[in-house]
């Protein structure tokens, strides 16, 4: 089995993040976080679909407006230049790329990438609705529901940060460790090793894909892939709240109980409890539970292996601040 974190991990990105100067002003929106810290563990493949579609640099801002056919992305200057069907259309043609992805990096307010909040122009009073989607990234996430997509600006985030990097990197581990070389065995570890890291983000979703997982047949595993993939992600894009961290986090301890001392149990449970009153980071029991895995299990490779304790790599911190 590769390491989760072994090689970086294909993502796509606006091209303006990582400072290339493709804006409609021949400026940039580079984001250090992503150049500096992300660029570690991930491969970036940047498009501009504005440069793509032939729009050129500097060029005319263009806007979304509402029309009977939804929202369209026109010139600012002239509705009448409807670049939609152009940019919509890169989506289609990038998708055999697009599905060697794990993840894409979207520059947020954009009329062709922005994800949430986008603002969309009343076309006749001029009056801005924010909660439109940018067209190129509407695509892009109606080819393929299932991959991570995020604004650069809401990485900032620390819940919702994790929550991009948590399945992204997950995503990367099942296509490095079972849709490389699928078989009902290796579906079943990837299973075990998510098992409490899928209860955390989604208990009830967690069951009905194991329940699934268990009723597969050898010659139906070719067909039960993707949906075992969609409904993975659907789990993980909900965030892991507080309530079901603690949840899983107990269950860990049972599993733990049986090779602890009374005092290690008692600590244990303490510092579960701060954690659950919102005094101590989620990195506190996390370090905790690995060091008595250390001490007690180092050769358990059911716990060690559960990626529940490290979703994302402990060098970012996000643990830290959760």
């Amino acid at each position: 089995m590769e390491n989760m974190f072994d090689g970086k991990v294909r993502v796509g990105i606006s091209s303006c993040l990582l400072g290339q100067e493709v804006r409609f002003n021949g400026g940039h929106k580079r984001d250090t976080f992503v150049t500096n810290e992300l660029s570690r563990y991930f491969d970036y493949q940047p498009f501009c679909p504005e440069v793509e579609a032939g729009l050129g640099i500097p060029r005319q801002v263009i806007r979304l407006i509402q029309t009977d056919r939804g929202d369209r992305a026109v010139n600012s200057g002239d509705y009448s230049l409807d670049h939609t069907d152009v940019l919509t259309g890169l989506a289609d043609e990038l998708l055999p790329s697009l599905q060697g992805l794990c993840g894409y990096i979207f520059m947020q307010k954009s009329p062709s990438c922005g994800v949430f909040r986008v603002k969309s122009y009343h076309q006749q009073s001029g009056i801005p609705d924010p909660k439109g989607q940018g067209v190129f990234a509407a695509r892009v996430q109606q080819l393929l529901p299932w991959l991570p997509i995020e604004e650069a600006g809401r990485l900032h985030d620390s819940h919702l940060g994790e929550n991009f990097l948590t399945r992204v990197f997950t995503l990367s581990d099942w296509r490095k460790n079972v849709q490389a070389v699928p078989s009902i065995a290796r579906l079943m570890e990837f299973q075990s090793r998510n098992k409490y890291l899928l209860m955390a983000h989604n208990p009830e979703l967690a069951k009905q894909l194991g329940a699934e997982l268990a009723a597969v047949k050898r010659d139906e595993l070719e067909a039960f892939l993707p949906r075992y993939r969609q409904l993975l992600m659907q789990i993980l894009a909900r965030p892991a709240s507080r309530g079901q961290k603690i949840n899983a986090l107990e269950h860990v301890k049972g599993y733990l109980k049986n090779h602890l001392s009374a005092k290690e149990k008692r600590l244990l449970q303490q510092i579960i409890e701060d954690y659950r009153n919102d005094q101590i980071p989620f990195v506190v029991p996390l370090t905790m539970i690995h060091h008595l895995i250390n001490v007690h299990l180092s050769d358990h490779t059911y716990l060690q292996q559960q990626s529940f304790l490290e979703p994302v790599p402990k060098e970012l911190g996000f643990t830290n601040r959760t």
